[in-house]
């Protein structure tokens, strides 16, 4: 008995090793093919939005963002503002108000569209073109203001976002001329 026993063993080692090799390998094809999807997703093509569950959120951080212009919620703006855009413009807690688009009356924005830029990580950029709409109670029409033009981005691990104005230029060169009037 103690030769088969002698003859399992090294059975049994040789099994675990196969096992664990076959694993080893299975996890590195795994991880080599999501390195190449990921690849796939950062090309930092343009395309028109029609996800409706992006749309509302982008709807969502912007009407937030209009919040807080209106009730001069300086600290709160200076947390949604894009970082970048912060340090371009040399914004702080003081000159926040100044230094961006603020608006006399009650004012809605609508969003009309918005083009999509997957860059790494679930980091979305979104370039939006909406509607600034002066609301008035007494009234059941809104009344037009002019365009205006947001790049928002979000990070869909995190769940957080930034926005930064834009002029209509940016927006249409980001966009790459795709703008309905033309």
């Amino acid at each position: 008995m103690k030769k088969d026993e002698a003859l399992t063993k090294p059975i049994y080692i040789l099994l675990c090793l196969i096992v664990i090799v076959t694993i080893v390998i299975v996890v590195n094809i795994e991880r080599k093919n999501n390195k190449v999807d990921n690849k796939n997703y950062i090309d930092n093509s343009v395309i028109i939005l029609d996800d409706s569950n992006r749309y509302l959120t982008i709807t969502s951080a912007l009407n937030k963002y209009n919040t807080s212009i209106k009730y001069e919620e300086k600290e709160e703006l200076l947390l949604m503002l894009d970082k970048i855009y912060v340090k371009e413009n040399k914004i702080d807690s003081e000159n926040v108000l100044d230094k961006i688009d603020t608006f006399e009356s009650n004012f809605i924005i609508n969003v009309r569209e918005v083009y999509q830029v997957r860059t790494y990580n679930n980091i979305y950029i979104y370039y939006v073109k909406a509607k600034l709409l002066e609301t008035n109670y007494n009234s059941l029409v809104d009344r037009y203001i002019r365009d205006v033009y947001y790049k928002v981005t979000i990070n869909e691990n995190t769940i957080a976002f930034a926005i930064a104005p834009l002029e209509e230029k940016d927006y249409i060169s980001k966009i790459g001329e795709k703008d309905e009037r033309k």
